[in-house]
């Protein structure tokens, strides 16, 4: 697979798949070549260019803009009459059944708390770094087919999930800890990979801040699931696993006592 995945990367292979994009999808192609003339830029990101490497597909679009959002509002609004604001404040259509996500740069959170540089020379590396987890770093710019995938790979590679920035204000500072939790454990089952100490210890860290009943806690994430519906397979059980795992092998179970619960995770 991974081979397969190397010798699929290549700017011809991209471009060639968002043309398809394009033809299969009018709309989408009079938005993204209106933000191109005015002078903005269209990255794919995220799922549908990991399902274009392992050729499976993906009715699921995201798409980042880098031009101001009141001005990709303004253009989505004259070739859409039907978008919505999706749960993190980028814009949502539905097109010809496929389900499209934008989101503008400068709205991007790690932009916009300074974590990360806009760095107008490697652009793609810039928003690849934006991401939490390196399994979900894969950018495309959909006018020139440029990439940037090497997170992607190296997760795959050494079947390890990382978080992709190592400053700690970073992981402290994301808004979505349930559903980073949720997404990390969802990866750890579906695709065999195994935690990096980053992650483990973010979840470690990141569960009182749910709640310090632990028992609490795993209620609040398995609620968090109802918004997350591919998540289904994870249950109260298998999270409750692996995170007594997690403090095992960090050899914290006796170290943790401040959890109102901690009995729970033991039965």
């Amino acid at each position: 697979m991974i081979e397969l995945m190397k010798n699929c990367a290549s700017i011809y292979f991209f471009k060639k798949h968002c043309l398809s994009l394009f033809k299969k999808n009018p709309i989408l192609a009079h938005i993204v070549y209106e933000v191109f003339i005015q002078g903005g830029y269209a990255y794919l990101v995220g799922g549908y260019v990991r399902g274009l490497l392992n050729n499976t597909h993906s009715r699921d679009v995201d798409i980042i803009i880098d031009i101001p959002s009141l001005k990709l509002e303004e253009i989505v609004s004259t070739y859409c009459t039907n978008f919505s604001r999706n749960r993190h404040g980028g814009i949502k259509m539905l097109l010809n059944g496929l389900s499209v996500d934008m989101w503008c740069l400068d709205e991007n959170w790690a932009f916009k708390e300074k974590l990360i540089d806009y760095n107008e020379n490697n652009v793609l590396e810039s928003i690849a770094a934006g991401c939490f987890f390196n399994y979900d770093a894969l950018v495309v710019n959909m006018l020139s087919g440029n990439y940037n995938i090497h997170h992607y790979m190296d997760c795959v590679q050494k079947k390890t999930l990382s978080i992709l920035r190592k400053s700690s204000m970073y992981a402290n500072l994301n808004p979505t800890v349930e559903a980073n939790i949720l997404r990390a454990f969802y990866l750890k089952r579906t695709q065999k990979i195994q935690f990096s100490s980053d992650v483990s210890n973010y979840i470690v860290s990141k569960m009182p801040t749910i709640s310090l009943d632990i028992k609490e806690a795993f209620s609040l994430l398995i609620e968090k699931l109802q918004a997350y519906p591919k998540y289904n397979i994870l249950t109260a059980d298998y999270m409750k696993d692996e995170y007594l795992s997690i403090l095992i092998s960090q050899e914290k179970t006796s170290k943790e006592q401040y959890l109102l619960s901690y009995d729970y995770l033991f039965f």
